[in-house]
Order: C-alpha cells, then sequence, then structure tokens
C-alpha cells in the first residue's frame, strides 16, 4: 500500500529510525580506537537494547485546518505506510476518524504490532486516548476509560 508520492517520506522516516538506531548501539564512553585493537569480540552486556529496537516506529503528522477548526493527525509507519488518519473539531468536541489502513484491526503480526504502537501514542498525551471498535466493529477513537 505504499504510494510514490510518499517514497521521499519514507526514505526521509528510514534514514531517521537508521541514525537514531546507531545513535543508540554507540555508547559515549567507548573508544573506537581500542576497540579495533581488542582481540576479543564485544560481549552481549556491551550491547544496549531498548525497546525501540523491536516495536515499530511511527511518524506522526499534525495538521490544524482553521477554516473547519479541525486538529488532524496522520500516522505512517517507519517505510512509509498510511496507517491512520483522523481529526479533532474544536467546535464539535469529537474525535473522528477520516481514514484507516485496512487491515490495521486484523490478526496480522505486523499489523496488531501498529495497532499496539497507535494506542500507546494516542495513550501518552492528554486526554488519553484510544483506538478500539465498537460495538458495530466500527473503529473509533475515544477517550479511555480510567
Amino acid at each position: 500500500m505504499t504510494q510514490p508520492k510518499f517514497q521521499a517520506l519514507a526514505d526521509l522516516v528510514g534514514k531517521r529510525r537508521q541514525d537514531h538506531l546507531n545513535e543508540i548501539h554507540q555508547s559515549p564512553n567507548r573508544d573506537w580506537g581500542e576497540k579495533k585493537k581488542a582481540k576479543a569480540p564485544p560481549s552481549f552486556q556491551q550491547s544496549n537494547l531498548t525497546f525501540e529496537d523491536i516495536s515499530p516506529v511511527l511518524e506522526v503528522f499534525q495538521n490544524f485546518d482553521e477554516h473547519s477548526r479541525e486538529i488532524e493527525w496522520t500516522y505512517y509507519s517507519a517505510s512509509g505506510e498510511f496507517l491512520l488518519q483522523f481529526g479533532f473539531a474544536l467546535a464539535t468536541n469529537h474525535y473522528q476518524i477520516h481514514s484507516l489502513h485496512p487491515e490495521l484491526f486484523l490478526a496480522r503480526e505486523e499489523m496488531r504490532g501498529f495497532l499496539e504502537a497507535i494506542n500507546r501514542r494516542l495513550g501518552s498525551g492528554y486526554p488519553i486516548l484510544e483506538l478500539v471498535l465498537d460495538e458495530g466493529r466500527n473503529p473509533i477513537i475515544q477517550r479511555k476509560a480510567k
């Protein structure tokens, strides 16, 4: 589902992710000159693993439309694949999904990971939100019950 018009975005996101992972794996205390001289390979204790290494990366873009008085968010995967677009109408105080990846709620492992990452991101702000299916199996953005 990657469209050619998002290829530049996908390339930029991929480069940012690779740069970020390189920074994570390069500790400021390491001396690369001494490492090259060492005869034994580095142990697993020296590697810095984080959850970001294994969790899906999302790119989120926010836009405010002053004519309709709506804030809009668009979510993409690191490869530039479209996942979700929703908005919040200031006049009606209502969240509305504009577009959604057709496989986001299916049982495919990759999509389940993206759905969890989206909900983590939605749950990190205020108000705490979540993307769920309602009783009619329609996707909605709602405020999360505490």
